[in-house]
């Protein structure tokens, strides 16, 4: 393990306060210096929080890359940690050309990417472990499937971060109550849904709705093996981060998430959402082959995922660092002004 580590976060939003959070206060105590980077100016996380933020160029634009790798030289980056999910594809395509100039990237396999990353691609892969699912490209689509199902969510193909997702209730549609509300799931009518997928420039997937708890658990994982596993009952999620929730644990969970793994050979660290219903069936409704803001809430109970897969990627076998976990911790997330200059 070296002496003094740098890391550069990219796509970086507030949300990569946390994360950053989990690198420069480790539990080995080893100096880490943190650079951020984002296209837009405006979602970068505050400064006083790394130790620099830089613009980028956009993600699409043939300067993206070069412009990295640049970075990385001028910075000495070790490690890089991919935040969005927009960019886990080009990244691992380009994993080689980083690894040429001596910097690690933090993302699992092109192949391993491309599946998780695709909703329906996923669901094809691992139907038995999630709600049913059908790919709507027009109203008929929609009520065909509304007549086979009892209740019915939605989210487009090309969104993320929780951006897009619905729930179709008549009665919940119309409380205005819950427009807008706080850590509260967003709901349309089964009229709106129709109309949006009929508007909708990509595909929109639905999937059957289970009433129950969400639970949100990362995993770190080695080629196909799940190494640590922590995951939280979340009773308020906003951009598809807890903000309210407890560390608890949940067994099957664990054992689809190491199917997943497994089924995928995936490496690194890895997001898994789930629906966990009254009678204690576990369903699985999103996989994110990144790091992403959770992380820090397992981390105050004990696994410091990301610093873990720092260490993996410098070269330490870190699968027999067990810490406990604090289970029964719980947290409030709480959100800080953001003061900048474009």
């Amino acid at each position: 393990m070296k002496n003094e580590v740098n890391i550069l976060l990219t796509c970086s939003s507030f949300h990569a306060v946390g994360i950053i959070d989990c690198l420069k206060h480790n539990p080995d105590l080893v100096p880490v210096r943190v650079y951020v980077a984002n296209h837009c100016a405006a979602d970068l996380p505050p400064e006083d929080c790394c130790d620099g933020t830089f613009v980028a160029p956009s993600l699409t634009s043939g300067s993206y890359i070069p412009w990295l790798l640049s970075m990385c030289v001028l910075f000495k980056i070790d490690v890089i940690f991919p935040t969005s999910s927009l960019e886990l594809e080009l990244m691992a395509s380009r994993k080689d050309d980083f690894e040429k100039i001596g910097v690690q990237v933090s993302v699992s396999s092109l192949q391993s990417v491309q599946i998780a990353g695709d909703k329906i691609k996923s669901w094809e892969s691992f139907s038995r472990f999630m709600p049913r699912q059908v790919v709507a490209n027009n109203a008929n689509d929609v009520l065909e499937f509304s007549r086979e199902v009892k209740s019915i969510c939605c989210k487009p193909v090309n969104l993320c971060g929780g951006k897009g997702f619905a729930v179709v209730d008549e009665e919940k549609a119309t409380e205005v109550s819950l427009f807008h509300a706080y850590g509260k799931k967003h709901y349309i009518s089964l009229w709106q849904l129709c109309k949006a997928v009929e508007k909708c420039a990509s595909p929109m997937i639905l999937q059957e709705y289970h009433e129950g708890m969400d639970y949100v658990a990362g995993a770190l994982a080695a080629n196909g093996k799940m190494t640590h596993f922590c995951g939280c009952f979340a009773s308020k999620l906003e951009f598809g981060a807890t903000v309210a929730g407890e560390i608890q644990p949940c067994e099957k969970a664990q054992e689809i998430a190491q199917k997943v793994i497994e089924g995928l050979g995936i490496d690194g660290n890895v997001g898994f959402d789930f629906i966990v219903k009254d009678d204690g069936t576990v369903l699985l409704v999103d996989i994110n082959l990144r790091v992403n803001a959770t992380v820090q809430f397992y981390a105050k109970a004990g696994l410091n995922m990301p610093w873990l897969r720092v260490k993996q990627l410098l070269g330490s076998d870190v699968s027999d660092e067990q810490p406990e976990i604090d289970y029964g911790l719980q947290i409030v997330k709480y959100f800080a002004a953001h003061y900048f200059h474009e």
